[in-house]
């Protein structure tokens, strides 16, 4: 999903008709692998954000 967002938003007027047609042209031009782009990179911001979020929420839940 976040490939589809990203794309979307950068997209050209009329590049696209919507969400499905996106996720169709990837599919068909750039294969499976290219709706993981950025999966690393975005799970390294992703963990220490959730693990501090958790942490915080357990010291001012008590």
């Amino acid at each position: 999903m976040e490939v589809l967002k990203t794309r979307m938003a950068l997209r050209k007027t009329g590049q696209y008709s919507g969400m499905l047609d996106c996720a169709k042209n990837i599919l068909s031009k750039e294969g499976m692998a290219a709706f993981y782009k950025g999966y690393i990179p975005n799970m390294l911001g992703i963990i220490p954000y959730a693990g501090i979020d958790l942490a915080v929420y357990e010291v001012w839940s008590l």
